[in-house]
C-alpha cells in the first residue's frame, strides 16, 4: 500500500510542477515570488480506514474548460454531457 501511495503523490506533484507552477518570469509579471510553493501531506481520516492526500501549490490552477475539451476529443466524455469534470 505504501507503495501506491508514493506513487500517486509523486504524480500529483509532477504534475503541479509540469502544469501548474510558472516560469520565474511568468511568477514575476503576476506579482508572485519567483519560487512556486508546494505542499503535500498524507493522512489517516478519524476512523483509521482512510488515507487523505493533500496537495496545494500557488501556481496557474486548473483549466477546467481545457479538461473538458480534452475529456470530449478523446470521448470521455461529450459535449451535450452534463456532468462536472
Amino acid at each position: 500500500m505504501a507503495e501506491v501511495v508514493q506513487d500517486i503523490a509523486m504524480q500529483i506533484l509532477r504534475n503541479a510542477v509540469i502544469h501548474g507552477i510558472e516560469t520565474p518570469d511568468v511568477r514575476q509579471a503576476r506579482k508572485k515570488s519567483e519560487i512556486g510553493r508546494l505542499k503535500l501531506s498524507i493522512s489517516e481520516d478519524k476512523d483509521k480506514k482512510h488515507l487523505v492526500l493533500v496537495a496545494e501549490d500557488d501556481g496557474n490552477g486548473i483549466d477546467f474548460d481545457a479538461i473538458r475539451a480534452k475529456a470530449v476529443a478523446n470521448g470521455t466524455n461529450t459535449p451535450k454531457n452534463k456532468r462536472r469534470i
